[in-house]
Formats: C-alpha cells, structure tokens, sequence
C-alpha cells in the first residue's frame, strides 16, 4: 500500500535509502494486481506491494492514480502501462 503521494514509478526496485530512476511519464511494465482491462485507470494495490490494480468508483477519490492500461497482463503478471503522473 501507498504511504506517501507518489513521485514516480520505478522500472526496478529501489531499496530504502537507495537511488533510482522514476517514470512520470510514457510507457512501462508494472505488476498486476487483480483485474484491469484496456483504457483502464490503476493506481498503486492496496495489497501487493509494487503492483498496480484498476481504480474502481469505490476507491478513485482514495487513490493516487498513475496513468492507464495499454495491454492487459493475468493478475501477478505484468500488464504495459502508460504512466501519466505529470
């Protein structure tokens, strides 16, 4: 889950204390966490940890979103995201 407003994404992982790139903008791999399809908003998982899930009307004005679904991916596989945090 999200503790913080997101900055960017990282196409690796970054340790605590550590460096790295962040994507604000344009296309990237990014784990999947339930269902999401085409055009789709997601937005960090609420549950696994590095994943992005759909933003449903439940939970959109909660969530930070990060851009939108541009091929869909089997939940815990990688679906391509264009990310649009800018």
């Amino acid at each position: 889950p999200t503790t913080a407003v997101l900055a960017g994404m990282s196409v690796v992982p970054i340790a605590i204390g550590g460096w790295g790139w962040l994507m604000v903008s344009g296309v990237c791999m990014a784990l999947t966490n339930g269902t999401v399809i085409i055009g789709q908003t997601v937005a960090p998982s609420a549950t696994t940890a590095g994943a992005v899930e759909a933003v449903v009307a439940t939970t959109a004005e909660t969530n930070q979103v990060l851009g939108r679904v541009v091929r869909v991916a089997t939940t815990t596989n990688y679906s391509t995201i264009k990310v649009e945090l800018l």
